[in-house]
């Protein structure tokens, strides 16, 4: 209980680096095994019991879990949405990859990433702070998007002409022309 309970508060509340997510799930091993080889993998214990494991929590996934939970309130739009997620997305504006600089910044000024088709620089070097990268490198992983089931005019109108989701990858003369004819 305790690794589950305090660990997985503090994560959601400070996230949890991955070398010390490294030395708990060490920790459970240890315990479990007390320093000997097991028989039974770790990932067969994350198992409930009437599958033959003993529940034990899965820190890794847990974690990942949280990212996305994140990325849950990231992606809220509207009066739900955290102050955060607008700073947040401010700062990804700012890390458009080298390889996207041809991307026309009054295109993707106040527009989410999830709803456009560039990404933002997310590697090692990358000027992002690891809590964002975090979750969008999660979100990414389980291809999180945002799907509606019935959109409102105003809603569609309020999506990016250029770059939108649904839009070619790389539409006839967008990278090499001053302006873009219509098809």
């Amino acid at each position: 209980m305790i690794i589950g309970g305090i660990s997985q508060y503090l994560t959601t509340v400070q996230g949890m680096p991955k070398d010390i997510e490294n030395e708990i799930i060490s920790i459970q091993r240890e315990f479990l095994w007390n320093g000997k080889s097991s028989s039974v993998s770790l990932e067969k214990l994350h198992s409930p019991i009437e599958e033959g494991g003993l529940g034990i929590l899965d820190v890794a996934s847990r974690n990942e879990a949280i990212e996305l939970m994140w990325t849950k309130r990231f992606l809220a739009l509207g009066k739900d949405r955290p102050t955060w997620a607008y700073a947040a997305d401010d700062l990804i504006r700012r890390n458009i990859p080298k390889s996207g600089k041809t991307y026309d910044t009054r295109a993707i000024e106040n527009q989410n990433t999830f709803l456009q088709t560039w990404a933002p620089a997310m590697h090692a070097g990358s000027k992002l702070p690891k809590d964002i990268v975090k979750f969008l490198k999660v979100a990414k992983k389980y291809n999180v998007n945002m799907e509606a089931i019935r959109v409102s005019e105003r809603a569609k109108k309020d999506l990016p002409a250029w770059y939108h989701i649904a839009a070619e990858t790389h539409p006839a003369g967008l990278y090499r022309k001053n302006t873009t004819e219509c098809q």
